[in-house]
């Protein structure tokens, strides 16, 4: 009986301290959703950029995504010097905390995961599609290049890309679909009103709400899918990351062999226990997880 008591003890005491990060992060996470899209509640917008994904189109944001700040200035035909030094240094200070805590895509694609069907992937697969990201990354920066370059010389292309010239990622990203082009669309009162009206849409239309279906049907199976593999921002911000001042730090001497409770919670996929002091892996997003946990304590979140 006592024996049974102490482990009735021990597991309370163990669901509590998993409660000490989790529950502080969902509401920063609902908050900061809330403050963001704060224009529907009277908020008036700031010229804020913080290192997140949020549409530029929105009159109801109240904040810029970097990434987006970098490509509006880049296809301007200016060097993003601000937004580059931004993305740089917030990486380095504080590696992929905001992906975690603030960016309110990673918190749709979270709510989405209590009801999605987890689907293990292998940590070859997964560090190899992650690379995905920055291949877009690079080709979304190619094109926002060319297109300023054109711009600067006075031969401008932007009509070829349209809606797209501003911000070419905008065509992979769920938010902008959803909270620009969608928006704009119902609320000017532009939606087909008769089935035969969809095929007056354009394609790039067809596109943006098809990649919108297939990234939430990716993120069903493999939790945050899109944060992990076709982010852009967050590709980026995981190269320097691996070299920021905040990270995870695992103590190899309080790890249990044979647990793995750190890996089944981790919403990135992160093979912790390949790791051997800090976790100097570009998807780890600093979420807590695996400090709530383990129950040895080896995971701690520290400046290193």
């Amino acid at each position: 009986m006592k024996e049974n008591k102490e482990g009735q003890s021990r597991g309370f005491g163990e669901k509590i301290r998993r409660k000490r990060i989790s529950i502080p992060r969902f509401l920063i996470q609902t908050v900061s959703f809330f403050l963001i899209f704060g224009g529907l509640f009277g908020i008036a917008a700031t010229h804020l950029i913080l290192p997140i994904i949020a549409p530029f189109g929105n009159p109801y944001t109240t904040v810029g995504g970097a990434w987006a700040f970098l490509e509006i200035t880049v296809t301007a035909g200016l060097f993003p010097a601000l937004a580059i030094a931004f993305i740089v240094l917030s990486s380095l200070l504080v590696g992929r905390l905001f992906c975690a805590w603030v960016c309110p895509l990673g918190f749709i694609y979270e709510v989405e995961s209590f009801f999605g069907r987890k689907m293990n992937v292998s940590k070859y697969t997964n560090k190899a599609l992650y690379k995905l990201s920055l291949v877009l990354a690079g080709l979304f920066l190619f094109i926002g290049v060319s297109i300023g370059y054109r711009e600067a010389i006075g031969k401008s292309i932007r009509e070829t890309f349209g809606k797209m010239a501003r911000e070419p990622s905008s065509i992979i990203d769920p938010l902008s679909t959803v909270f620009s082009m969608l928006f704009w669309l119902f609320y000017l009162e532009k939606y087909p009103r008769e089935l035969a009206d969809l095929a007056t849409l354009p394609a790039v239309f067809w596109f943006r709400v098809a990649f919108l279906i297939i990234s939430f049907i990716l993120s069903f199976y493999v939790t945050r899918g899109y944060c992990r593999y076709l982010c852009p921002l967050g590709g980026v911000m995981g190269v320097a990351s691996q070299y920021g001042f905040l990270t995870v730090y695992r103590d190899p001497r309080k790890c249990e062999k044979g647990c793995r409770e750190c890996e089944e919670v981790c919403p990135m996929g992160i093979k912790l226990r390949d790791y051997e002091g800090r976790v100097e892996d570009p998807l780890c997003i600093l979420c807590g997880r695996c400090i709530e946990a383990c129950p040895e304590g080896a995971f701690s979140l520290d400046f290193h």
